[in-house]
């Protein structure tokens, strides 16, 4: 007999509807499943047999083949499992097929409890966004919560199961009431406020920028001058997300397995603390099944790395194409995966090895040679691609004794009345930032009067820099602006944005390659 019953595959955070086909037919005991499964889906077989078995249902004798369709796609994970066992049970005759609609997804246990996957969410996602808004999505009952973020308000219905035996009884007509519970609101505990950094003023107005606009900003001080202290405090200035950037976001944990029964949605903006000591990997993601890294975590958030001039080259390289990009694009056996990976990147960096050069109370003891080679890792397409830099300097002794300093709450109302100009500004268009403009829009929202475009000649042919370069003046001076206020840029905006970019060439040395 033949049982037809559907799940859904999982590619990155896109999903894809799988028909699981299960014929029984006489012969000798055998299970096999075909389909282009990895070692997790054909090891289903046994769980799937002994689950049926100590659930209390007969298994079936015979011949039993499990084909996953479409054959041709490459399925991975342990999610099928429950798609299967009630695919076997309608061959056997155990379940009379009902005329409902349903998808099935969840890992057996040996004993017949079903347990939580991962991947939960993207794959309920693309249930509701495929257009099947008149079905039941039958999953493990402590996915739900997440799941919830985007069946809450469409006509899916959202069927917890415990045991497989409750699943079959559901499917048999003796139905589970839908899950109604709505999302779940975690909040972190009360965040580092700025006003525990004393001083840095600039350093703190650059940051607020840095955010508004979402501009990459690197840091460049002396060891224990506060560049970590700053960074970490960044996400806490930045608007809170709208449901459609949780959406993107939790997806994303729930790919990984990184959710948990405390955070089964992220709530607060991202933030990801990377050294100089993480592999390639580990940052732009991969393994043998793709697995999103550090950048795809910090999507809609911002992702800091320590020690920036640390890290080997060619894993500080990696960064340039989805910088970019906004996403990371991994290969595997031939089949591309598709992270997102849209963060503002905070860089912490020494002035040379030793992290002493120009400092006032401290000698510097690298020879030129050490101080160029550790400047040169900062290539110049991928210094083309940071937009500021701020030399952060030991602050004053009344800085640290003063009451008076920037609050993270001051600094917030900034980056949001900032935000909100560009949100009216770019209403229609694809992108929500400054930083994120292409040529034409630049033409349009970057109109700069006479004075304004002889000021930008003359930086282009006095300082010889790149094309990529000039236009990030712009989306600054743009961002500069709007922080003020103002609906026109003036030579003040575009001079203060050449002074965060002559600072990235001043501290690290000529960056400007024109690319």
């Amino acid at each position: 007999m033949l049982a037809k019953t559907e799940t859904i595959a999982l590619k990155g955070i896109r999903g894809m509807r799988v028909t699981v086909e299960t014929d029984i037919s006489k012969g000798l005991p055998y299970f096999t499943i075909i389909g282009l499964g990895d070692a997790a889906v054909k090891e289903s077989s046994e769980r799937v047999r002994r689950a049926i078995a100590n659930s209390g249902f007969k298994y079936p004798s015979g011949r039993i083949t499990v084909n996953l369709s479409p054959a041709y796609a490459y399925k991975r994970g342990s999610h099928y499992d429950l798609s299967i066992a009630i695919g076997v049970l309608t061959a056997s005759g155990i379940i009379q097929s009902k005329p409902i609609r349903r998808i099935f997804i969840g890992e057996l246990s040996l004993d017949g409890r079903v347990l939580p996957v991962k991947g939960a969410l993207p794959m309920a996602s693309f249930v509701i966004e495929g257009g099947d808004d008149c079905c039941e999505l039958i999953l493990p009952e402590a996915n739900c919560i997440e799941v919830s973020l985007v069946t809450s308000d469409t006509r899916v219905k959202l069927i917890p199961v415990k045991t497989l035996d409750e699943a079959v009884r559901h499917v048999e007509g003796n139905l589970i009431n839908a899950y109604d519970g709505k999302p779940m609101i975690c909040r972190k505990s009360s965040e580092s406020d700025f006003a525990d950094v004393k001083g840095h003023s600039a350093a703190k107005s650059a940051i607020a920028v840095a955010m508004a606009g979402a501009h990459s900003i690197l840091l460049v001080g002396s060891p224990g001058t506060g560049k970590t202290m700053l960074a970490s405090r960044a996400a806490g200035i930045l608007p809170p997300m709208d449901i459609g950037e949780k959406l993107e976001t939790t997806k994303i944990y729930s790919a990984a397995g990184s959710l948990s029964e405390g955070m089964p949605i992220i709530e607060d903006r991202p933030f990801r603390y990377v050294t100089a000591r993480a592999t390639k990997m580990q940052l732009v993601g991969g393994g043998t099944e793709p697995m999103p890294g550090e950048i795809s975590f910090a999507h809609n958030g911002v992702l800091f790395i320590d020690e920036m001039l640390e890290m080997p080259r060619g894993i500080l390289e990696s960064l340039r194409e989805p910088m970019e990009e906004k996403r990371v694009r991994i290969m595997r056996k031939g089949i591309s995966t598709v992270f997102p990976a849209d963060f503002i990147l905070i860089g912490a960096a020494n002035p040379c090895k030793c992290g002493f050069l120009g400092d006032q109370f401290h000698k510097c003891t690298c020879s030129q040679t050490d101080i160029d080679n550790y400047r040169n890792k900062l290539s110049g397409p991928m210094a083309d691609r940071i937009d500021m830099c701020i030399e952060i300097l030991k602050p004053l002794h009344g800085d640290l004794t003063g009451l008076e300093t920037q609050s993270t709450c001051e600094l917030k109302k900034k980056v949001q009345i900032a935000r909100e100009i560009q949100k009216d500004r770019f209403k229609g268009l694809n992108i929500c930032c400054n930083s994120r403009m292409n040529v034409s829009q630049l033409e349009k929202f970057c109109v700069l009067d006479l004075e304004c475009t002889k000021f930008m000649e003359q930086i282009y042919e006095v300082y010889g820099i790149s094309t990529r370069r000039y236009h990030k003046i712009l989306k600054l001076a743009r961002t500069l602006a709007d922080i003020d206020e103002e609906e026109h840029i003036g030579e003040n905006h575009l001079a203060s944005a050449l002074n965060y970019t002559r600072a990235l060439s001043g501290s690290l040395g000529k960056c400007d390659s024109g690319e």
